[in-house]
């Protein structure tokens, strides 16, 4: 027997659908949009609706939540529509469908939207409808729906410079510098702890993982890439080999495992270490 009976899922499944009106009435109203559905214009309207929560709104656990099942639930709603199936919450709040096989299979609509509003930028829920969910269930991506690859940049520039102007602010000299990058080692070992929740983690993870990375570009030449299918790394050419970084990766280890995987010696120790073996 599931967690929940039938009836009990039936009313968490309207409880979301009530969060969800909410949640598209304020959409409807911030964009202008004139109707929702599995149009680009109103799945980048939902990226750009968490885009703002995280930069304009009031962040706390309990909005985060509350828009998590808001925009989760237009999402899935959206895929029930192309992809047939049910709400299932036994299975964390998932749609149950059929994959090409016709085998039963599960697209988890909260994950990306999750992700996205707890400062991932990354993650795209737009390009999660248009193409994870179809590469999860085994059919063919559809030749629309690209994913904003000049958005998720412009993101990671807005979250390096959030992250020098909080210490600016502060009346600190803090550039795109191996000392700067020191300070933000300094601050992960005071702040994170065994009781740091995984939203701040990843909030920490995507601003620091930024700024480091424009860093890296501002000291060594490296450049940014998106693929298509949202991947984030940096390119780093030397000699003739190329290396491909991933600072968001990295500063992961460091809140993980802590100072054995210290950014000022990744930046300043191995990537010079790395350029120097390709030459």
């Amino acid at each position: 027997m599931g967690l929940y009976t039938e009836e009990q899922q039936q009313e968490f499944v309207a409880s979301m659908h009530e969060t969800a009106q909410d949640t598209l009435n304020q959409l409807m109203e911030v964009f202008r949009l004139a109707n929702f559905g599995d149009d680009e214009e109103s799945l980048t309207a939902l990226d750009r609706f968490a885009d703002g929560y995280r930069a304009e709104g009031t962040v706390n656990d309990h909005n985060t939540r509350g828009y998590t099942v808001g925009l989760g639930t237009l999402l899935g709603d959206l895929m029930l529509k192309k992809y047939g199936g049910r709400w299932v919450v036994d299975k964390a709040y998932s749609i149950e469908t059929r994959n090409a096989d016709g085998a039963t299979a599960h697209l988890f609509p909260f994950a990306p939207v999750s992700a996205r509003l707890n400062g991932n930028i990354a993650v795209s829920i737009h390009h999660y409808f248009y193409f994870e969910a179809a590469r999860t269930l085994g059919f063919a991506a559809p030749a629309s729906g690209p994913l904003d690859k000049e958005a998720v940049l412009n993101k990671i520039r807005t979250n390096a410079a959030t992250v020098a102007n909080t210490y600016r602010s502060k009346g600190a000299t803090f550039e795109l510098t191996a000392a700067s990058i020191a300070t933000l080692d300094e601050y992960l070992e005071r702040t994170v702890s065994p009781s740091t929740t995984v939203a701040t983690k990843e909030n920490l993870m995507n601003l620091i993982g930024s700024f480091l990375g424009e860093c890296i570009a501002a000291k060594y030449g490296a450049r940014w890439m998106v693929s298509d299918d949202g991947d984030v790394r940096m390119v780093l050419k030397a000699g003739g080999t190329t290396h491909f970084l991933n600072p968001f990766g990295k500063v992961e280890k460091r809140i993980e495992n802590g100072p054995e995987d210290n950014l000022t010696a990744y930046f300043a120790g191995f990537i010079p270490h790395v350029l120097k073996a390709s030459r």
